[in-house]
C-alpha cells in the first residue's frame, strides 16, 4: 500500500435479524480499497495519517533504497533442502548493507551480496540497517510464516507480545505498539494483504515472498521443518513452525527434544494429521510461550498443559476440542487464549479467573458458552472480550465488568434480564471503558414484560464518548434512555434498535452529528415518527437534521402509520431508504426533500396507496416496490397517477418498468 492512496471503510455489522444489515463506521472511517498486487480490499481508518510521522519514523534509519546491482542465477536451479535453518551474523548499526546468511547443510550465501543465489533485485530493496532491536525481532519471527501461509493481524501481534518482542513504556499498551509496527511492515510491503474474509469479517495477510528470504535468521533458532529428516536433532532450536506429513510422528518422538523451544506452531495444512497429543509431550517443554494447534483435529488437551509455566500464547480455534483441562488454571504468564470455532466446547474452566494475566479471550462467547465462569472480574487486562452474559449466582453478575477498563473493539453484554437492579448497572460504569468501539446490549427475548427498573438499568449502561456503533436488543422497557441522543457521542456511525417491543417513542437522534446508518427494526409500538425524531423543542432555524446520515430501514413496525416531520435541509446526504413490513404505514414524507436519495425500496406495505406529492429526486437511480397492491395500481395502471413521479427506473414485483 502507498502513502498516496485515498481510502475510505465501509465496515458492516450484523442486525439479528438478516445477515446483510450494512453498518458502515463513522465518519472517521474511509471505505477500503483493492490493492493493486493482491486485488484484495484494504480497511483503514484516518487515524493512519495521524501515525504516519511516526510509523515511518520506525523505519527512518533502514536502507530502503534499491540497489542498482541486478543479480542473474544461472546454471542449475538451487533448490533448498528438505529440512533447512537459517543463520544471521551480528546485525551492526554502523553496517549500510548488513550481513545475513541463508545456511543449509552444505551451503552458507551471503543475503545482500551477489553470492547469494536465491535473491532477487527485490529482496535487496529492503534492509534492517539501524532498526531498533525489538522491530527486528517482530521481522525475524515473521519467518515462521510459509509464503502462501495466511494469517490474521491478531495472529502475528500476540505471537510478538508473547515472545516480548514489543517494548512501551508503562503508560502504552503493547497491543496498539504492535499494532503500530504491523501497519509499518505492511507500508513496507513486508506483510501484504492477501484476502478478506467474509466469515469472520477479517483481512488476511501473508508474508511478502520477494523479501521473506532476506529473513532467515539467527543460526539455529527459527526452524521450518517441512519433508526432511524428523530426526535431526536441532538443539538451538527456539522457535518452530511444523510443516510435514509426518508432524504425528514428530509431535509424539522428537519434539521432546526441543527443551530449549520457545514457540511450537503447526501450519494449519497438516492440522488433520494430529488428532492426539500424548500426555508427556509437555514436560520437556518448559520454557514454550507460544503454542499453536489451531485447525488440528484434537478432541482434547493432556493434562501436562498446566506444566507449561512459561505459556503466554495458546491457540487451539478451529478444533474439536470439548474442554480444557482443569490444569489450565495453572498458566498464571498466559495472555492470549484462542477458542474461535470449537464448537463442541461449551464451558470454560472454573478456575480461568485465577490468569491474571490474560489480555485476549477469543472464542464466540454467545454462540458457544451455556454461562461465564465465575471471578471473571479478577480479569482486569482482559482486551479481547467478545461477550459478558451476566448470570444469576455470585462471581457471575455484571458487576463482574466493573474494573475490565481495557475491553477493546466490538463487546457484547447479554442476559440484561439477569441484572438485579439499576444500582448494579451503574457500579459497572461502562462510561469508563473507552476502547469498546461497538456495543450491543441484549435481554433475552422474554415477552412483552415491562419494568421501570429495566428502562433505568438501561439510563445506567451508557457507553464510553467514543463508541461507534450501538446495538440495542430486546429491550421491554418503554422508552430509550436519553444518553441515545447526546450529541457528545461525536463518533457514533450507526445504531440499530432491534425489537424494543414496548417504545412507542422513538428517540431524537437528529443531532448526532457523525451517525451514518439507522436501523429500527421491530418496533411494533411505534405508531407515528413526527418532528421530534429530527429535532428538540426549541431548536433554532438553519439546524439540519441527520447531516451525514447515509442509510435509514423501516422493518417490521407492523404498527407504524405514518412519517412526517422532515424540514427543508434534513437527511441531505441520505442515499438509501429501506421500508419492509410496515402494513399500517400510508404517509410518507415528500422524497424530494431527500435530494441526495438514490435507492429506495418500499415493500410489504399493504395501506400505503400512493407516493407524496411531487416528482420522486433526480438522484434516483433505483425504485424497488414489492407486495404494495395499491400502490402498484398507481403505476402499472395506464396513466397512473404516481407515474409521472418516477425520475428513471423502477421495479415493481420484480418486473422492470420504465417511462420509456
Amino acid at each position: 500500500m502507498k502513502d498516496t492512496d485515498t481510502m475510505e471503510v465501509q465496515d458492516m455489522i450484523k442486525g439479528p435479524h438478516e445477515a446483510d444489515s450494512d453498518i458502515s463506521e463513522n465518519q472517521d472511517m474511509v471505505e477500503g480499497i483493492s490493492d493493486e498486487k493482491t486485488s484484495a480490499s484494504v480497511l483503514v481508518t484516518r487515524e493512519e495519517k495521524f501515525k504516519e510521522k511516526r510509523s515511518r519514523g520506525l523505519f527512518s534509519s533502514f536502507d530502503l533504497s534499491e540497489s542498482s546491482e541486478s543479480t542473474v542465477v544461472s546454471g542449475e536451479q538451487i533448490v533448498a533442502p528438505e529440512s533447512t535453518f537459517f543463520s544471521e551474523e551480528q546485525i551492526s548499526p554502523k553496517r549500510k548493507n548488513p550481513k545475513i546468511c541463508i545456511e543449509d547443510k552444505d551451503n552458507i550465501y551471503d543475503v545482500g551480496s551477489s553470492n547469494d543465489p536465491t535473491q532477487t533485485a527485490s529482496d535487496r530493496q529492503f534492509g534492517l540497517h539501524g532498526a531498533s532491536n525489538y522491530l527486528q525481532r517482530c521481522v525475524q519471527h515473521c519467518s515462521l510464516f510459509l509464503p502462501d501461509s495466511e494469517f490474521e493481524k491478531d495472529k502475528l501481534v500476540q505471537l510478538w507480545i508473547a515472545e516480548e518482542c514489543i517494548e512501551v513504556e508503562a503508560t502504552k499498551r503493547m497491543e496498539d505498539e504492535a499494532n503500530l509496527v504491523f501497519d509499518t511492515l505492511v507500508k513496507e510491503e513486508v506483510i501484504i494483504p492477501s484476502k478478506f474474509d467474509n466469515l469472520n469479517r477479517q483481512l488476511k495477510y501473508k508474508i511478502s515472498t520477494s523479501k521473506s528470504s532476506t529473513w532467515f535468521l539467527k543460526q539455529g533458532k527459527y526452524l521450518r521443518i517441512d519433508e526432511g529428516s524428523l530426526d535431526e536433532m536441532y538443539g538451538e532450536a527456539l522457535h518452530l513452525t511444523c510443516h510435514s506429513k509426518r508432524l504425528d510422528q514428530f509431535l509424539s518422538e522428537t519434539l521432546k527434544n526441543y527443551k530449549q523451544l520457545r514457540t511450537l506452531r503447526v501450519h494449519e495444512d497438516c492440522g488433520i494429521l494430529v488428532k492426539q497429543l500424548r500426555n508427556d509431550i509437555f514436560l520437556n517443554l518448559k520454557l514454550l510461550r507460544t503454542l499453536d494447534l489451531s485447525c488440528t483435529h484434537i478432541s482434547e488437551l493432556p493434562g501436562t498443559i498446566g506444566k507449561l509455566e512459561s505459556l503466554r500464547c495458546l491457540d487451539i480455534s478451529e478444533t474439536p476440542i470439548k474442554r480444557l483441562p482443569e490444569s489450565s488454571d495453572h498458566l498464571c504468564l498466559l495472555q492470549t487464549l484462542k477458542l474461535r470455532g470449537c464448537f463442541g466446547l461449551f464451558a470454560l474452566p472454573r478456575g480461568l479467573g485465577k490468569l491474571t494475566n490474560l489480555r485476549h479471550l477469543d472464542l464466540d462467547i454467545v454462540g458457544q458458552l451455556k454461562s461465564m465462569p465465575r471471578g471473571m472480574g479478577k480479569l482486569t487486562k482482559l482486551q479481547t472480550l467478545q461477550a459478558f452474559l451476566v448470570g444469576k449466582n455470585e462471581g457471575c453478575g455484571i458487576g463482574e465488568l466493573k474494573n475490565m477498563n481495557d475491553i477493546t473493539g466490538s463487546f457484547c453484554i447479554s442476559r440484561l434480564e439477569n441484572v438485579a437492579s439499576a444500582e448494579e448497572a451503574r457500579e459497572v460504569a461502562l462510561a469508563n471503558k473507552q476502547h469498546i468501539e461497538k456495543l450491543e446490549l441484549r435481554w433475552n427475548d422474554h415477552g412483552n414484560e415491562d419494568s421501570l427498573d429495566t428502562a433505568e438499568i438501561l439510563e445506567y449502561l451508557q457507553p464510553h464518548f467514543n463508541l461507534r456503533e450501538l446495538q440495542i436488543t430486546n429491550f421491554s422497557g418503554s422508552k430509550l434512555p436519553s444518553w441515545v441522543s447526546n450529541p457528545f457521542f461525536t463518533n457514533l456511525a450507526s445504531i440499530t434498535l432491534f425489537k424494543c417491543i414496548n417504545c412507542h417513542i422513538l428517540p431524537t437522534i437528529g443531532e448526532l452529528p457523525s451517525l451514518k446508518i439507522f436501523h429500527i427494526i421491530e418496533m411494533n409500538n411505534v405508531r407515528g415518527i413526527n418532528n421530534l425524531f429530527c429535532r428538540a423543542q426549541g431548536i433554532t432555524e438553519g439546524f439540519r437534521a441527520f447531516p451525514v446520515l447515509e442509510k435509514l430501514t423501516l422493518d417490521k413496525m407492523l404498527n407504524l402509520e405514518e412519517w412526517t416531520g422532515i424540514e427543508d435541509g434534513d437527511f441531505p446526504c441520505l442515499r438509501h431508504i429501506s421500508i419492509k413490513y410496515c402494513p399500517e404505514l400510508s404517509v410518507l414524507p415528500p422524497m424530494s426533500h431527500f435530494y441526495s436519495l438514490q435507492h429506495l425500496e418500499v415493500s410489504h406495505c399493504a395501506q400505503l396507496v400512493s407516493l407524496p406529492e411531487g416528482l420522486l429526486p433526480g438522484s434516483l437511480e433505483s425504485l424497488i416496490v414489492r407486495d404494495c397492491p395499491k400502490l402498484n395500481e398507481l403505476f402499472l395502471e395506464d396513466g397512473g397517477q404516481d407515474r409521472f413521479k418516477i425520475a428513471q427506473n423502477m421495479w415493481i414485483d420484480f418486473q422492470k418498468f420504465s417511462l420509456d
